[in-house]
Parts: C-alpha cells; structure tokens; sequence
C-alpha cells in the first residue's frame, strides 16, 4: 500500500523537511543477501503481481465487450439476471495546475501542498 505524508507549503519546504530527516526514517543498510525467507516472499509477491496483471487486461476486455454492446444499444444501464451495470458521463471540475501556476504564481504558490511517498517496487535481479 502506498504511504503519504502531506506538507503544506513550497517544495522548498519538503526539501528542508526531507534534509531533516523528518519525513521517514533512512535505511543503514540497503542490501542484504543469504535470506531465502525473503526471496521467497519477493519470489511469490511477483508471481502474484503477474497474475494481477493478466486478470486486470481480461476484466478490461470484459468491461469493454459490456460497454459496446450497451453502446450498439443506445442503453446507460442494462440488467441482466442479477446483475445490473451502468455506463453513465460523469462531469468533474478541476483546477488546470499549469495554467494557474502561469496565470497566478502567487496564488498556486499559496494553495500548494506537497506530498512525498515511498514507491515499492520489485523486479527480477
């Protein structure tokens, strides 16, 4: 699971509060060998991460064989035995960041906040 800690203020300020070592604590050491528990571990996690993968592009082809057969029939939501699916525009309204921060500095400046995570991640040595 992804972790976040949230800072308000400039990126100068996460710059600072990293230095500090504030932010999560740093590792010693950065490899360790010989643990065959922990290569297991990494062994099954990317086993697992494949499979994830497959299953997510089959359920996609899924969803989009549903989607086209609603769209040939002009339908947002079907009902078919018990199961009920709907495919509806949903409108959001967000802040184009770009065009503020050209626009407005200042104000972008004042409302932005920085997130810093950890990212995993594992591949084959």
């Amino acid at each position: 699971m992804k972790e976040a800690k949230k800072i308000q203020g400039s990126t100068e300020e996460a710059d600072r509060l990293s230095s500090q070592g504030t932010q999560y604590p740093r590792s010693l050491a950065t490899k360790q060998k010989g643990d065959t528990n922990m290569e297991n571990k990494l062994r099954e996690l990317q086993e697992l991460e494949a499979l994830k993968k497959d299953l997510e592009k089959e359920i996609e082809r899924l969803k989009d064989s549903v989607k086209a057969e609603m769209e040939a029939l002009h339908l947002e939501e079907v009902t078919a035995g018990g199961y009920k699916a709907s495919w509806k525009e949903v409108f959001s309204n967000r802040i184009d960041s770009k065009a503020l921060k050209a626009a407005r500095p200042e104000v972008y400046d004042q409302f932005l906040s920085v997130n810093i995570t950890r990212r995993f991640t594992l591949q084959a040595c």
